[in-house]
This record gives C-alpha cells, structure tokens and sequence, in this order.
C-alpha cells in the first residue's frame, strides 16, 4: 500500500501490513487472530500499518516496547477488544518507547483498560498523535511513573472511571486534545509529578472532575496550563473543573493556570479550582493570568469561586471576569474573588459592568481574608472609562485588624490619577476586605490588587 502521511517518513525499512500477516479486518471473532498477526508483523519490522477498517485483538495483547502502529486516520482505522486491550509489562526508554498515529481505540462493553502499563520501573517517551480513544472504563492506566507522554491533538470520550490515570508522571506534554464526557479527565495520583504542560487542550462536561492533581506519597509540582477551555465540567456530581488534593504529608506547589477560558459553570459546582489539603499535606503558589472566566464568582450553587483558598493564590488583574448575565442555575449578578492571604501578593481581576448596572455601579470584589491577624496592604485600584477611553489608578493604604477588631478595615487614599468620575470605597465585612466602585459607565473594567506590608 502507498503511504502518503507525512509522519511515514520516519519508518525505516519496508513497514509491515497486518493483513499480510493474517490479520483480519471487520470481524469481532478474530481477536486471538489478530493478535498473533501483530506480533509476526512486528517481528518482520516494529513499523505496523493497520488499513482502514475495525481490527479486534484479544483481550491482555501483550505491548511490544518498541511497536509502531500506523492507521490511515482516525476516522477510518479502528482497534478494539473486548477487555483489556494493551498491556505493557517490560521497561521502556528513549527510542525504543510505542509511537501510535491516526488510530481510534475503543473498548467493545467499556469495562476495559485501553493501555494498562505494568512495570517495575519508569515508562518513557511513549508517544499518540492524531489518535482518538472511544469507550472504556480506562483510556490509559499507570501503576507505575511514566516520564515524557505525549498526546497530540488527540480525542478522548466516554472515560466511565478515568481517561489517563497515572500513578506518577513528569515531563508530560498534552496539546489541543479534546477530553469529553468521562468520570475524571487526566489523573495523577501516586508517587510523585513535575514539570507537566497541557497547551490548548479541551475539557467538557466531564462527570465528575476533568483534571484531578492528588499527592500521594510524593509532591506535585511545576505543572502549567496554557490556553486551555474548562465547561460544565462536574456534570453529574458538581465537582470542579481542576481539584488539588494531598493525601499524604506532601505538597502542591506552582501550578499555573493563563489564559484559560472558564465557561458555563455546571449549577452544583461551587469552585473552578478546588483545593483540599489532607494528611497534614499542604497546597501553594496556584496562580491565575490572563484568560476570561464567564458568569459570576459568589461560591453560590451554579457560580463558582475561581479558586478556593490555599497559601499564595495569585489572581492576576489580567484575568476577565465578564458579566453578560447569569450562567444557568444562578439567580444574582453578585460577583468577585476570594482567597487568603498570607503575608504575600494577592491579586484580583475586575470586571466590566454590564449594562444592567449602567449609572449604578456598586459593584464588589470580596477580597482578603484577613484571618492571618493584624496587618497593612497596598490597595492599587485600576480602571477604564469605557465612554472617555481615560484611564483612572487610586492608590490606598489599607489597615486590616484582626477579626475581633471594632473596625477591622481602616482604608486612606494616598493617591489619584486619572478619570475623577469613578469612587472607590473600601470597608470591612466579616473576614473580608470589601472594593466597592461605583460612578462608572456601561462596559468599563477595573481590577484590584492588595500588596501585603
């Protein structure tokens, strides 16, 4: 058969066609004939060309490490079992790690594992591009770390307990794949994660959570999300888009979300990202840049916080929160951010005022959570005049007291520049710092940042 793919050109030698070798297209009764015509193939040369069609292996068909597998797209190329399609039980490193391209995998009842990796060592470099992975109660399953996986612009659906669960991963590397429709999305829990990237991928109305980070026996750190969509994800159990969880005394550090685009937030969820710090573990330095976030962010059913509070949070005044009416499930326009502060820098995005509030104003951000006792901030309030096109700053020093205090906020403007029509009050409110603006018109924005003294 001719090959017209670009990605061929890495095969050396002349690839192997499974159908020379007694493999079987289109018939759900050749299972352990098409594994064995697999494994001659490989024999002949680890390049294996699958044509268009369905080839059904058997259930456990043990992985070659070094295998090859060529389909003709996607869309036309189809390998299934019945259980547990591939498992991988030797050491895999470098160049000699699996490679899969225009392949749809899928599971024939869905209560199988597509990839199962046992190893008593690290798994590397193993590599699926352009593949999608239909039904099954596992898309890919770890027991061990795996180091350097790639998924590129693959899709991945119907995941009935995880699409990628891994017990520890470093230098993972996912973009623009899309992950639909299944319990949990991508799943680290075990020994250890770092240096983890997910660039312009997709995650939609996930079950339960799309992204979960648990530390178990090891830390979590150094992972980034780029560019990336998270909506109505927790569909069926209003659980949050991204949960950060340790298990153990162990940590979550540096996880960084910019521009991301938060959408339709599912009516039970109450957070986007939501830490939960367990076995005397504990989470840190989650921050947030750019992106937009629609709808409202009251922690209300229906309108969820952008994230719970856990040490350093950064919000950066680049992230949109738009209001162009309330997502479903929410019954306010009520909107704003909170987190704790902790000696450190925290900041929070503004939010264009709708036309709903035109000449209204009051709108608030309920920002720091002054549990931490006395202190002192640097309030800087930016905005826009969305009418004159002028830009306006204040500049507050803001004394925050203990909750106990008879006046726990004492707030002293040392500085105005700009657009004068806009008034900025600070006050306190229970454990919070309230930013109240009001005076500005239709479609202006504004953020709030507190620098801790």
């Amino acid at each position: 058969m001719s090959l017209t793919k670009a990605s061929y050109s890495m095969i050396t030698g002349t690839p192997s066609n499974i159908l020379d070798f007694g493999g079987v297209l289109n018939d759900t009764s050749k299972g352990a004939v098409n594994t064995a015509a697999l494994a001659l193939a490989y024999a002949a040369n680890p390049n294996v060309i699958i044509p268009a069609g369905t080839l059904t292996l058997a259930t456990n068909t043990p992985l070659p490490i070094n295998l090859k597998l060529w389909g003709q797209g996607a869309e036309v190329t189809f390998v299934q079992a019945v259980g547990d399609m591939f498992v991988l039980t030797a050491t895999v490193t470098g160049a000699s790690a699996p490679v899969f391209q225009d392949i749809t995998f899928q599971n024939v009842t869905t209560n199988g594992k597509l990839f199962t990796y046992n190893t008593g060592s690290d798994i590397s470099a193993i590599r699926f591009d352009r593949c999608n992975f239909g039904p099954a109660a596992y898309h890919i399953y770890s027991n061990d770390l795996c180091v350097s996986h790639t998924f590129d612009s693959c899709r991945f659906l119907g995941a009935t307990s995880a699409s990628r669960f891994y017990k520890g991963l470093w230098a993972y590397c996912e973009v623009k794949c899309y992950t639909w429709f299944c319990y949990n999305g991508l799943q680290v829990n075990g020994s250890s994660s770092s240096t983890c990237s997910v660039l312009g991928s997709v995650f939609e109305y996930n079950t339960n959570v799309s992204v979960v980070l648990s530390a178990n026996n090891g830390d979590i750190l150094g992972w980034t999300f780029l560019g990336c969509h998270f909506e109505g994800n927790g569909s069926a159990l209003g659980g949050p888009d991204v949960l950060l969880q340790t298990i153990t005394a162990n940590r979550i550090r540096s996880i960084v979300f910019e521009n991301c685009g938060w959408f339709v937030p599912d009516a039970n969820s109450v957070v986007r990202v939501q830490s939960i710090a367990g076995g005397t573990g504990n989470i840190a330095d989650i921050s947030f840049s750019g992106g937009q976030v629609q709808g409202l962010n009251t922690g209300a059913a229906g309108a969820p916080y952008l994230c719970t509070a856990s040490t350093l949070t950064f919000i950066e005044p680049t992230v949109n929160f738009q209001l162009g009416g309330p997502p479903p499930g929410c019954s306010t326009l009520t909107q704003g951010l909170q987190t704790q502060v902790n000696n450190s820098l925290a900041n929070f995005g503004g939010t264009g005022i709708s036309g709903a509030y035109t000449g209204i104003g009051n709108q608030t951000v309920n920002t720091v959570n002054y549990n931490a006792g006395t202190g002192g901030a640097l309030c800087i309030v930016r905005g826009n005049n969305n009418t004159t096109g002028v830009s306006w700053v204040r500049l507050f020093i803001v004394a925050i007291q203990t909750p106990s205090g008879s006046t726990p906020v004492a707030a002293s403007q040392i500085g105005t520049v700009g657009d004068t029509a806009a008034t900025v009050t600070i006050a306190g409110s229970a454990n919070y710092v309230t930013v109240q603006i009001s005076g500005i018109p239709a479609n202006s924005y504004w953020s709030a940042s507190f620098i801790g003294l």
